[in-house]
C-alpha cells in the first residue's frame, strides 16, 4: 500500500508540473499513470483487508490500517485540490493564448482570394 500511495502522489506531482510547463500530452500520460496507481492502491487495500483474518491481532491491525487510510485520504484531498487548480490554470492560460492569437491576426479583407472562389460547374 505504501508503494501505491507513493506512486499516486508522484503521478499527481508530475501531472501538475507538466500542466505548469504547458505540456498537455505529458500531463495526459501522467494522468494515465495516476489512474493506474489508484487501481493498484485499491487492489492493495483490498488485499490488506482480506489478510486481516489471518493476523495475530486483527483488531489492532485494522485500526492501524484505517488510521493510515484516513491520513492518506486527507493528503490525497489536498493533492487533488492542487491538481484541480493546476488544470483550471492551464485551461485559462490556453484560453487566453487563443484569444491573443485571434486578436493579433488581421481580419481578412472582403476582396481576398477566398472571397472570389467559384464553384466548379
Amino acid at each position: 500500500m505504501i508503494e501505491a500511495e507513493k506512486l499516486i502522489v508522484e503521478a499527481i506531482a508530475r501531472e501538475r508540473a507538466a500542466l505548469r510547463a504547458g505540456q498537455k500530452f505529458a500531463a495526459a500520460a501522467y494522468h494515465t499513470q495516476l489512474r493506474t496507481a489508484a487501481g493498484i492502491y485499491l487492489a492493495s487495500l483490498k488485499n490488506a483487508r482480506d489478510s486481516l483474518a489471518s493476523a495475530t491481532d486483527p483488531d489492532r491491525l485494522a485500526a492501524d490500517m484505517e488510521r493510515r487510510r484516513r491520513t492518506f485520504a486527507d493528503l490525497l484531498r489536498v493533492e487533488l485540490a492542487a491538481l484541480a487548480s493546476s488544470r483550471i490554470l492551464y485551461a485559462e492560460r490556453m484560453r487566453m493564448a487563443a484569444e491573443r492569437k485571434d486578436a493579433s491576426m488581421p481580419p481578412r479583407p472582403a476582396n481576398s482570394p477566398a472571397a472570389f472562389r467559384t464553384r466548379a460547374a
